[in-house]
This record gives C-alpha cells, structure tokens and sequence, in this order.
C-alpha cells in the first residue's frame, strides 16, 4: 500500500496539479480567443451598418433624382441626356472603360 510521502503519491498529486494549472491556461486563452472574436465581429457589424446606412442614403437619393427626372418635360430630358453624352466626364469615363 502507499503511505504518506510516498513517491507515487507525490507524483501522482504533482501531476494532478499540473493538469488543473494546464485546464486553467487552456480556459484562459479561449477566453481571450473568444474576446477577440467578438470585437472582430463587432467592429465588422458596426462597418456593415454604416455601409448599409451609406448605401441606403445613397438609394434615397437616386431615386429622388430619377423621380424629377421624369417630371422635366420631355424636351429638356433630351438636352440634358445630350449634355451628358457630349461631356468631358463621359468622354474620360469610356477612354477608361475601354483600357
């Protein structure tokens, strides 16, 4: 039998500890893994939802273009697509379209 100061025993309560001490470690770092995590998720939610906010702002407006666009008359509509067509801007953009 063992008795107490054994050297099997001492052995066997070293490596109990060890193991507790490796269990504590090991929790700590997925902790700090899970932190980790959850800032990175929040800081892509928060960039999300600006985009989202940006975009939808961006929607908005287009469509309130569009919607007096379509309320010039007709003959300005022309003009305006003619001013477009015939503008620096749209020559630059289609140079750069076709390189």
């Amino acid at each position: 039998m063992f008795y107490s100061g054994s050297p099997l025993l001492e052995k066997s309560a070293r490596l109990k500890q060890a193991k507790e001490e490796a269990e504590k470690e090991i929790a700590a770092y997925r902790a700090k893994l899970e932190a980790e995590f959850q800032k990175k998720v929040s800081d892509v939610s928060v960039f999300f939802d600006k985009y989202n906010s940006y975009t939808t702002a961006l929607s908005y407006s287009m469509i309130q273009i569009l919607q007096l666009s379509f309320m010039l008359s007709n003959e300005y509509r022309v003009v305006v697509i003619l001013e477009l067509t015939s503008s620096d801007l749209t020559k630059k953009l289609k140079k750069k379209s076709i390189t």
